[in-house]
């Protein structure tokens, strides 16, 4: 189950980070063609793509925003993972342990019953 919820998030920071990608080229052609049009004077397009810069700095504020959640998740994920292993080390552990002292027990039974 773990393997499932971390292939998940997985998938869901890949994504995530294509779209910052998209918003943080879109940013830039968006800066670019206002540029232009501020040099070529035509201000009420300036105007507008000033609209679409805030759009997609909005955007990508929330994508980077979206990736920190997102690295939050992994890391508690790993905390389970390792609690995991953990458990299972112990349970092992114990197995071994009480193994041991059933051959202890064995032995001494043994040596009882040839004397």
């Amino acid at each position: 189950e773990l393997r499932k919820e971390r292939k998940a998030i997985l998938l869901e920071r890949f994504m995530t980070e294509k779209q910052e990608c998209i918003a943080i080229q879109q940013l830039s052609q968006a800066e670019a063609q206002q540029t232009n049009a501020a040099e070529m004077e035509e201000f009420d397009l300036a105007d507008r793509l000033a609209a679409v810069i805030d759009r997609h700095v909005t955007e990508k504020e929330q994508h980077a925003q979206d990736l920190e959640e997102i690295e939050e998740k992994l890391d508690v994920l790993d905390s389970k993972r390792l609690d995991a292993v953990s458990n299972v080390s112990e349970c092992f552990l114990s197995i071994q342990k009480n193994l041991m002292n059933f051959l202890r027990s064995q032995e001494d039974n043994s040596g009882l019953l040839g004397t």
